[in-house]
């Protein structure tokens, strides 16, 4: 995969602003995790950002990796990295994590993939439900201060993941609803229609000399 450029270290204040500004604005989960995936790094550089989304079944699905415009289905690195963040799911807040912590058949294959040292980092909901996931990986080990940054930020990440689902949710409800009521769909478009039809003064009265 193609990794991002590796940035001189950013004003962690400013990045962190700009960061969760960014997380605010994006429309959807699919905006958001191109951010989490490509613009995390003014905040901590690294040279290698993957996100993953949590499915209905309940699989952390790579969704977005830093340098990639899109994904190419189930290539062997999605189902290393996959695997890879299944053994971490359990993680509360993020963590370091380096070859030595994965299991020993996703171990092996680490050097193939990343760089030596990592951080996996989830994304939660206020409840604390795991959305979605990001693993970052850089030559040269992480500063505590770094992880605490990150930690920050990602909880704006996984409260912006969380909003986005639930608009999601209330879309898709509406679409059942009305798929299972076509009847009152129908009597809502006829009166619309019908509004259509009623005339309308488009004169003006106002004061004059």
């Amino acid at each position: 995969p193609l990794t991002a450029p590796a940035p001189t270290s950013p004003d962690p204040v400013a990045a962190l602003l700009h960061l969760e500004a960014r997380a605010r604005a994006a429309a959807d989960r699919t905006a958001l995790e191109f951010v989490i995936a490509n613009e995390t790094w003014q905040l901590a550089p690294y040279r290698q950002g993957l996100v993953f989304r949590r499915d209905p079944l309940g699989r952390l699905a790579l969704a977005a990796v830093s340098g990639l415009a899109a994904l190419e289905g189930d290539t062997p690195f999605a189902l290393w990295a996959e695997r890879l963040a299944a053994s971490f799911a359990a993680t509360s807040a993020p963590r370091v994590v380096q070859a030595g912590d994965a299991p020993p058949a996703l171990a092996a294959e680490w050097a193939e993939w990343l760089p030596a040292h990592g951080v996996f980092a989830p994304l939660r909901s206020p409840r604390g439900e795991l959305l979605g996931a990001a693993l970052y990986a850089r030559d040269d080990p992480w500063s505590d201060v770094q992880v605490a940054l990150l930690t920050r930020v990602h909880e704006t990440y996984g409260h912006a993941a969380w909003a986005l689902g639930r608009q999601d949710g209330l879309a898709a409800r509406a679409r059942t609803w009305f798929a299972r009521h076509p009847r009152w769909w129908m009597a809502g478009a006829a009166i619309v229609a019908a509004a259509l039809l009623v005339p309308v003064r488009m004169s003006v009265l106002a004061p004059a000399e």
